[in-house]
């Protein structure tokens, strides 16, 4: 069990040298900005891109599908049991200035975790339709990917007071740091160990719950915070304009004012901005979580060991709720109470849960869309057996009359077709179980061998077997009806000067 998310997006504290080519520029532009910066880039692109088809596209939505960093749990036996450390000299990450990159079990990573490695720049093609490109090598060494350096800047160091409750950022040159940044070193490579199917870090960079903890202890009392707290402002957040393709220092030397206030600064910006964008940047508006003013715990994790715990806690969650939404669905219940009965329940979701049902839902769909085509199929069979038997009778009229003539009642007729569309029904039945069971198993041996534990992935019980049999040779029997009356119904003297 593992708390999270005190800080919405902790990516915005965590900078990294980033190079970005944009359209019709010479050369790539490369600062050392917040990670959040590139996630909001790409969400605004996307914006732009998916308005034009009246879709929106949240930056909760880009985070999920774009993995940058995130939190290892601070349970080490469970990281143990899942991943192994693959790099020569690594170690796991235990500081707060301590970080490690996790890969997939071929070693690899997205362009992305590249791209804020400082390996790969992100080259924009064109900002309307949302095209971008990763120009860049494909392998890298452990030895390389180790150098890379990220960097912690607290909020007193990067936002300057406008005005009001607003606040502008700059990005930052990696050779003019601010002293108040403190290194992030990547201290181990992760990978999944064999047979371990899913683990609880994403690929990219996880670094440790210390950070968080420095992060909240550092800005507790950051002016910003402080800003955002005093009750006098009657302000519950603040505006913060970004301006990371650009430094403080770069702004300075075009306005020729080493001194030059944020206001100029933002001035100059909004003039270079308005040029190659064609518009200035929008504030974001930022609560308290935001800048990392409230220690909160929002979300708590849980792992469970095996199926049977997670289905125990899940009990356990659902037997605190249960009095409490009595409560809430009591009509007599007072307003007060109902208010205090939903702060005290917990909400839960179960994301096992969810991705099972998610998966039964397609495969019942294709469960709907194969039996449609079976059910298709035994009705052209059945048709077939009866074009069949009924071929039969033609060209064994003869013989019917021959039997009618030495005494074969009509019913004797009728019999003798009925037992030959079952003795069909049968053993075609027998045989497609018996084919059935014999493809099972290279295929069971050929996903066996990708899927670890997947060893019975095509079975067939034998109740089902006999069912199939059972509906085999009954279908026959109904498909062989109407031939095997007509045979029984020929006059024998007819059938006899028939050739």
């Amino acid at each position: 069990i593992y708390t999270e998310k005190p800080i919405s997006y902790i990516n915005n504290f965590i900078y990294s040298n980033i190079s970005i080519s944009m359209p019709e520029q010479d050369a790539p532009q490369t600062n050392v900005k917040p990670v959040d910066s590139l996630v909001r880039m790409l969400e605004e692109m996307f914006n732009k891109n998916m308005s034009q088809t009246g879709m929106g596209i949240s930056a909760e939505f880009v985070r999920s599908y774009i993995p940058t960093m995130t939190e290892m749990p601070d349970n080490r036996s469970l990281l143990e049991s899942q991943y192994e450390i693959i790099d020569d000299g690594g170690r796991w990450a235990e500081n707060a200035d301590e970080l490690m990159l996790v890969v997939d079990p071929t070693n690899s990573v997205t362009d992305l975790t590249l791209a804020l490695l400082g390996y790969k720049t992100l080259a924009i093609k064109d900002i309307l339709d949302a095209k971008v490109e990763f120009v860049g090598n494909d392998t890298y060494s452990f030895d390389e990917i180790k150098q890379k350096e990220f960097y912690y800047i607290n909020n007193n160091t990067r936002y300057l007071h406008l005005d009001d409750n607003n606040y502008i950022e700059f990005a930052y040159n990696e050779n003019n740091l601010p002293e108040q940044a403190t290194p992030l070193k990547i201290t181990g490579i992760l990978r999944l160990k064999d047979g371990v199917q899913e683990g609880v870090l994403d690929t990219g960079i996880a670094y440790t719950n210390s950070l968080v903890k420095k992060i909240l202890d550092d800005n507790a009392n950051s002016n910003i915070v402080n800003f955002i707290n005093d009750t006098s402002n009657n302000y519950s957040s603040v505006n913060i304009y970004s301006y990371t393709d650009f430094t403080e220092e770069s702004l300075k030397q075009l306005s020729l004012n080493p001194s030059a206030t944020a206001k100029e600064l933002k001035a100059i910006a909004d003039g270079l901005y308005a040029y190659t964008n064609a518009s200035t940047p929008s504030p974001v508006n930022n609560g308290l979580r935001d800048v990392a003013g409230d220690p909160t715990v929002n979300k708590i994790s849980v792992y469970s060991y095996d199926y049977e715990a997670k289905e125990a806690l899940k009990a356990h969650l659902d037997s605190w709720n249960e009095p409490y939404n009595e409560i809430i669905d009591n009509p007599e219940s007072s307003l007060t109470q109902i208010e205090e009965a939903k702060k005290n329940l917990v909400h839960y979701s179960d994301s096992t849960a969810m991705l099972f049902s998610a998966m039964n839902m397609i495969v019942d769909g294709v469960k709907i869309v194969l039996i449609c085509f079976t059910a298709i199929s035994l009705v052209v069979s059945s048709i077939m057996i009866g074009i069949i038997t009924y071929v039969s009778v033609v060209e064994r009229t003869k013989e019917i009359g021959v039997l009618r003539s030495i005494g074969a009642r009509k019913k004797d007729i009728s019999r003798i077709f009925n037992a030959e569309t079952f003795l069909i029904g049968l053993f075609a039945g027998i045989l497609g179980v018996a084919i059935t069971y014999l493809l099972s198993i290279p295929i069971n041996l050929i996903v066996g061998g990708l899927i670890a534990g997947a060893t019975s992935i095509a079975s067939l019980p034998i109740t089902d077997a006999l069912v199939l049999i059972i509906v085999s040779f009954i279908l026959t029997l109904i498909a062989g009806v109407v031939p095997s009356r007509i045979a029984a119904k020929k006059d024998p003297v007819i059938a006899l000067r028939s050739e």
